[in-house]
């Protein structure tokens, strides 16, 4: 699979996403940037989930061309953990949401992207199978009321452990509260496949009706037991970091000019002259 991606342009057609349950980030800072440099993929977001690391070591973690944007880690058991990297020429706004954390329960971390005409918020969660249900439902309802807007829009992406290929009530119970905020769960291909099974464990919400085309491929990489899926979104209109970048300049005017004449005749030249000598 190759997605070029012109990540350098002020506006762009195309958001790229990359997610991936990675089962522990731990020796897989290489190989995961050869995966992104060797098959073209330039997705403006990388968000990874279960990463397994704590935030004294995941803030040493670099990826050429990315930063770190907002991240969530554990502090009492071990694994979980989400977090999101985004492209170091794109503006964004890390947002806030610990109060919502809940180690098991629902791990999470947020991006904004300021848009025309809306702004973009990207979420990255992660629920371990020993989480709460009854909690996870009610905190996801909580941040995504936290955050409503009219001018907002929501992505969010992550590894629920909720199996969206069965017709159970789980399953049923997260489409439809995702569906009250008009966001669509988009991959429709297992995401963990075993010798015996194939499950859709990691999802991606969607608000359809904002894009003029949505794109989800699967990519199979190795690097753990779940496929990671890279999403595309067009007619995005991002605003790069270039834009937003103070620059100085001179105010050249009347006024400047005759306070600096005037300034000019105050000088009395006797270092210079004293050099000249």
């Amino acid at each position: 699979m190759e997605l070029k991606i012109n990540n350098k342009s002020k506006n762009m057609n195309i958001i790229t996403l990359y997610h991936q349950n990675v089962r522990s980030l731990t020796n897989k800072i290489d190989e995961l940037s050869i995966i992104m440099q060797k098959n073209y993929i330039g997705p403006q977001f990388i968000c990874l989930t279960d990463h397994h690391l704590k935030e004294t070591e995941i803030t040493k973690i670099s990826f050429e061309g990315y930063t770190l944007a907002s991240g969530c880690y554990r502090k009492i058991s071990l694994g979980g953990g989400v977090c999101t990297f985004t492209n170091k020429n794109l503006a964004y706004q890390s947002m806030d949401v610990n109060q919502f954390c809940c180690e098991k329960t629902l791990e999470i971390c947020a991006v904004k992207l300021h848009l025309k005409p809306f702004k973009l918020i990207i979420f990255c969660i992660y629920r371990a199978t020993t989480g709460d249900l009854k909690q996870f439902y009610t905190l996801m309802e909580n941040i995504l009321n936290h955050f409503l807007k009219p001018t907002v829009t929501f992505l969010i992406c992550g590894d629920l452990n909720i199996n969206l290929l069965a017709k159970s009530n789980e399953a049923i119970k997260l489409l439809t509260l995702m569906n009250t905020y008009n966001l669509m769960q988009v991959v429709d291909f297992p995401t963990r496949i075993t010798n015996n099974t194939g499950t859709l464990i990691d999802t991606a919400f969607v608000n359809t009706s904002v894009y003029d085309k949505i794109e989800i491929k699967p990519f199979i990489n190795g690097l753990s037991d779940h496929d990671a899926q890279i999403i595309c979104l067009y007619k995005s209109n991002i605003t790069s970091q270039q834009n937003l970048q103070k620059k100085k300049s001179r105010l050249i005017n009347d006024q400047t000019i005759s306070s600096f004449q005037q300034l000019l005749k105050a000088e009395t030249w006797n270092q210079v002259l004293i050099l000249l000598k």
